[in-house]
């Protein structure tokens, strides 16, 4: 069998899996962060697996606030709601209304209109504009196989921000530009699948400076976001979650037998997600509480 044969099969197994998880039951995180994903009709089940193995590993619950890209559909909303059922499932049209509300397009053309038309820039804007308080954003595209101490730690009492790491530096815009816009101390690997932030200490006007200074120079690029998270933290205290427990793209023989705590099957490696990622969460879901996860 080809290789997209395998990776077909294996999301459509995904799928299924995803609509049998039943609610975890746990001890609520007493303050703390909040945990914010994205979700959209094409990415409700990776959503599903990364909130619950997070939950499964992190030996509580989080506030959870999933936010709708514009295409999740009403089912798929209340699923999640009956799953997480402590989550915020924030629809399209409030999180619309509030993008309008905070960057109005006069003051804020370039966030405003990234927003829509770039779904990763709603991780900046969309889950911190006007709001106060820590927030860690993950990417749905993660799972979790084992405690992850310091992201977990993290969450019940935030200090600073957090973030993953690439093994190299990809921010879509060149070193020479980003250095000259926030000096040095730019994080050299950052990966903003894992980022949490403070949302009062983020200088909007600033961001959008920076952002039109990106674009001037060097064009309209994908990583924007990563590129403008990046400038937030240049020469700030920060967590750097560390490579081998927190894995962006891992290979193969990683994703088959897990060591590390997460991983992020970011770009290339997401085909391994969906063959061998999340069954490892069911596994440990039927080990962890039978109860838990549905075996009909």
């Amino acid at each position: 069998m080809s290789e997209d044969f395998l990776t077909a099969q294996g999301q459509t197994e995904m799928i299924l899996a995803a609509a049998r998880l039943r609610p975890l039951s746990g001890p609520a995180f007493e303050g703390g962060a909040e945990v914010h994903l994205i979700t959209g009709e094409a990415f409700w089940h990776q959503t599903s697996f990364c909130a619950y193995s997070f939950i499964l590993q992190a030996g509580g619950q989080p506030r959870i606030v999933i936010h709708d890209d514009g295409t999740l559909k009403a089912e798929r909303a209340r699923f999640l709601r009956r799953l997480f059922p402590h989550a915020t499932v924030r629809p399209y049209e409030e999180t619309e209304q509030r993008l309008e509300q905070h960057f109005p397009r006069r003051k804020f053309p370039l966030l405003n209109a990234r927003s829509r038309g770039c779904v990763v820039m709603r991780k900046l804007t969309a889950v911190h504009g006007g709001s106060t308080g820590w927030k860690l954003f993950l990417d749905s595209d993660m799972l979790f196989f084992r405690p992850p101490p310091l992201l977990a730690d993290w969450v019940r009492a935030p200090r600073q921000p957090c973030h993953a790491q690439e093994h190299k530096r990809v921010y879509g815009y060149s070193e020479k530009l980003m250095a000259s816009l926030a000096g040095d101390g730019i994080p050299e690997k950052l990966n903003s699948g894992v980022c949490g932030l403070q949302s009062d200490e983020i200088d909007w006007e600033q961001l959008e400076h920076w952002a039109a200074r990106l674009e001037e120079q060097e064009g309209q690029r994908y990583l924007i976001e990563q590129a403008l998270t990046g400038l937030l933290l240049a020469g700030r205290p920060r967590l750097a979650l560390p490579v081998d427990e927190y894995v962006v793209c891992p290979d193969e023989a990683e994703a088959i037998e897990p060591c590390a705590a997460m991983h992020h099957y970011a770009g290339h490696t997401r085909p391994l997600l969906f063959r061998y990622g999340w069954r490892h969460v069911v596994e440990q879901a039927r080990g962890f509480a039978p109860a838990d996860y549905d075996h009909s």
